[in-house]
Formats: structure tokens, C-alpha cells, sequence
């Protein structure tokens, strides 16, 4: 079958119509040359809300209205179903007969969206335009029956065609709303010690200050503290100080003491405690050496 649908998107909550056709199913007896031909039409409204939404995916159930019809066309001469009933149209020599019948249906789906560009970033007018993939499994439950009618007049004695039963449905289509990206304090919220923040439709983290993201794992945030003396400023920055001991102060690495014999003249902790005092007069820092 095929058709089309039309859904609108209110923050979670999907509204949505769709309407399809099946192909004529023509039946021809050989005897006689008999032929019958049925088309079915299905259709439903439908609600839905999206109990699951990632960055590229949502789930979400949904309840909704069904309705559907065969339109069934025969030779009343060649084949009279019932002949009390349709002998009257054998004159007319086609027969046209119609039945509806209504449902309620409960099914969930899966939907897939692909935008055109970031939809973090959407265009005023025409927001985040995309394909979307919808693929909808559920279940319909028969509520009503119509006769079937032909030429407008009631015709019982053709058998009932009530809905009832599984289905499934996938959909391919258009779309321009960026409902389905929420905003990144939503996406990313959670994380410890950091705060969202999003590009080129990535989700990730910028980190409170004195804090790393060093284990690549965007759930537990920016897991490591930056003021140890392994991760010094940044992740696995160590603080190392030659003939001394360093801290990490404020992210920075720092010299904390220095070994015996040895002095931080040019107040520079990356090369350490670089001067050796040793055998010079009070065992102080020269006067050449300039701290800075």
C-alpha cells in the first residue's frame, strides 16, 4: 500500500493523519471470464508523545482513531453474490459495492530524523529541514461495521471486512521543525562539574575551571580534578619539579620545596629548583640570578 501523512510536532506531543491506497486486486474466473475487483483504503488519526529522544532517535507510543473501506466492483450477469440483492443491476452489467469499517489502534514507533544542517543553529523561516524514517508497529481493535452499499442502495449478504488485527507501517518524508534537538542544557544535563555546549551537531562539555574531561566518557562530566600533582592544568599534565617537590595551585604547577643544596632562583617551576647552592657563601642565591 502507499500514501501519505502529515504529523505536527508540540514539544513531545505528536498529532498526526495519514491516509493510504491499495493497489486493485482483480480476481477473474476462467469459466466464464468472471472478474471482481477490491481496493482497500485505510486511514487514522493519531496521538503520540515521545517517551524517548536522543540525539538521533525518538520512541514513542501512540493511541489513534482507524478507519478503512473496500470498494468491491463485479459483473452482476457473470457473477450475481447475491442474486436477490444485486439482480436488479444486472442491466447495468458493473456493480459497484462499498463497506467501512473503524478501529481503534494502539501501536509504538521509532523515528529517525536527518537534518540538512545543525539544527542546534536552525534558519528562521524555514527552522531545521530534514528526512525523517518512521517505522510504527501496533495493533488495531475493531469498534464498528458498516453494510455494505451498492450503488448507494443497502446491500447485505456480502461477508464483513472488520479491521482487526496487527499492522505495521514505515514512512519516509520531509521535515522542517528542530523539535527533536532540544536544547543542550537538556541533552547534556547531569554531568558533573561541567556544562554543555554544542557544534556541528555534536553534543559536549565544557568543564568548570580546575576540572578535566579526561576519560573520554561524556556521562560522569569532567570526572578528574586538575590540581594534582598528576593532573596539573590539564589531564595528565604531571608536576614534576627538578631537586624539589612541586604543588598544584590553581591549576598551575608550583615549586614547594626544593632539595638540600639546591633553590629556585629564577622563580620559573618548570625547570625546577635549578640552581645548586652548594659551596657558596651562605648557601644563598647568587646575585646574577634573576627571579622573576
Amino acid at each position: 500500500m502507499y500514501g501519505f501523512a502529515i504529523d505536527v510536532d508540540f514539544h513531545r506531543v505528536r498529532f498526526g493523519i495519514d491516509v493510504s491506497n491499495g493497489t486493485h486486486d482483480t480476481l477473474r474466473r476462467g469459466r466464464d471470464g468472471a472478474t471482481a475487483t477490491a481496493q482497500r483504503t485505510l486511514g487514522s488519526f493519531d496521538v503520540g508523545y515521545d517517551v524517548f529522544v536522543s540525539r538521533w532517535f525518538t520512541v514513542y507510543p501512540l493511541v489513534g482513531f482507524s478507519f478503512g473501506g473496500v470498494d468491491l466492483q463485479f459483473d452482476a450477469t457473470k457473477a450475481p453474490l447475491v442474486p436477490l440483492v444485486f439482480a436488479k443491476y444486472a442491466a447495468k452489467g458493473r456493480v459497484d459495492a462499498s463497506s467501512s469499517a473503524f478501529a481503534t489502534n494502539l501501536g509504538v514507533g521509532f523515528s529517525t530524523f536527518f537534518p540538512f544542517w545543525d539544527p542546534h543553529h536552525p534558519r528562521k523561516i524555514v527552522g531545521t529541514p530534514g528526512i525523517t524514517l518512521d517505522v510504527r508497529v501496533g495493533y488495531l481493535v475493531g469498534v464498528g461495521h458498516e453494510d455494505w452499499r451498492a450503488n448507494d442502495d443497502a446491500a447485505p449478504g456480502l461477508p464483513a471486512v472488520p479491521m482487526e488485527g496487527p499492522y505495521g507501517r514505515l514512512a519516509l518524508g520531509a521535515t522542517f521543525a528542530d523539535v527533536k534537538y532540544r536544547p543542550c542544557s537538556e541533552l547534556c544535563d547531569g554531568a558533573p562539574h561541567a556544562a554543555p555546549s554544542c557544534g556541528e551537531s555534536t553534543c559536549g562539555l565544557t568543564c568548570d575551571f580546575g576540572y578535566g574531561e579526561c576519560d573520554g566518557n561524556l556521562d560522569d562530566g569532567c570526572e578528574r580534578a586538575l590540581n594534582t600533582l598528576d593532573d596539573c592544568g590539564g589531564c595528565g599534565v604531571r608536576c614534576d619539579v627538578t631537586h624539589g617537590a612541586g604543588t598544584c595551585a590553581a591549576a598551575r604547577c608550583e615549586v614547594a620545596k626544593c632539595d638540600a643544596g639546591f633553590l629556585d632562583c629564577d622563580g620559573e617551576p618548570k625547570n625546577g629548583c635549578e640552581t645548586s647552592v652548594l659551596g657558596l657563601p651562605g648557601g644563598v642565591c647568587p646575585p646574577h640570578a634573576k627571579k622573576k
